[in-house]
């Protein structure tokens, strides 16, 4: 991206992965929120509800709408680094104050430390109200929970800390450490407890995915496509706010119905706490495309031969 990156002119650029569908008014909803003390608009990762793929598919979704959502909304409430670099828009004089993207290339979470740098400049990072769609190959359960395992080896890596908040950030885990607890200091019947729990976190899961999901086919704009590969768009500053408008509104229909929400809720929530141990387990090599990378701490990497065992992408 460095040769594109250095042929722009004007000062805010649009970096977006392979495979994000954008409707006609995405860029002009991130521009709007390009407001004086933002330095990067970034949307949160989802997934298209135009893209098929039976159970896994769904699951996607549900991890992508729930556990995922209220992570990336709760850190960017508390204005916590939390950048995926899906889709994002930047200040390119932000980067030419630190040697552009070129310093960035060392580490494999790249994105991170790209907001990470706007916010060491004094900037604010925000979210777009459009999510990145993720609209490009076919879901795959095997191949989606390896890629929540490389995410959370890189976590780990980059932000240690999320090596002991993560697991207690899961339905499960936290409702048998709190069924345990006020079993011990209350004598409440813990079974009831964790049932009441797990349905309380089931409503408000099903209310977040229903909140944030849109209906992408409205206003006319059902046609659009994912954008093709990893591309660069560049807005000269001062855009004319008079043209930016919001035709995606929240709230739209899902595309599966309660009860295939409930399976696929279910068997996530089981299985987060057998992904993040597996994580743990495995080597801290990784692959990633068509390479092969062992993460150190802090998150740079360097290139290796393929080892005989690999977290796959």
């Amino acid at each position: 991206m460095q040769p594109a990156y250095q042929s722009a002119k004007h000062d805010l650029i649009l970096i977006s992965d392979s495979g994000i569908r954008m409707k006609p008014d995405t860029l002009r909803d991130m521009v709007e929120h390009m407001t004086d003390r933002v330095g990067l608009v970034h949307q949160m990762p989802f997934i298209s509800e135009l893209k098929e793929g039976g159970f896994p598919g769904i699951l996607e979704k549900v991890y992508f709408g729930t556990y995922f959502a209220r992570i990336y909304l709760t850190a960017d409430f508390y204005r916590i680094n939390c950048c995926t670099g899906m889709s994002v828009l930047v200040r390119k004089s932000i980067l030419d104050a630190t040697g552009g993207l070129k310093p960035l290339g060392k580490y494999l979470g790249e994105d991170y430390m790209l907001a990470r740098t706007v916010k060491n400049q004094g900037y604010r990072c925000t979210i777009a109200s459009q999510p990145a769609w993720q609209n490009s190959g076919e879901a795959d359960v095997n191949a989606f929970h390896a890629r929540l395992i490389r995410w959370t080896r890189l976590r780990m890596a980059t932000v240690p800390a999320t090596l002991f908040l993560e697991p207690i950030s899961q339905c499960f885990p936290l409702g048998i450490l709190g069924a345990i607890s006020v079993g011990i200091l209350f004598r409440w019947d813990p079974a009831i407890f964790l049932l009441l729990h797990c349905l309380a976190w089931f409503f408000l899961d099903y209310l977040l995915i229903t909140s944030i999901t849109v209906d992408e086919a409205s206003n006319g704009h059902g046609s659009g496509n994912a954008v093709p590969g990893a591309h660069f768009a560049v807005f000269p500053t001062g855009y004319p706010r008079s043209h930016l408008c919001r035709d995606s509104l929240p709230g739209g229909h899902l595309s599966f119905t309660k009860l295939e929400f409930l399976v696929a809720w279910v068997f996530r929530e089981a299985t987060a706490p057998l992904l993040f141990a597996k994580a743990l387990r495995d080597p801290a090599v990784i692959r990633w495309r068509t390479g092969f990378y062992r993460l150190h701490w802090g998150g740079t990497t360097e290139e290796v031969t393929a080892p005989t065992k690999v977290i796959k992408t």
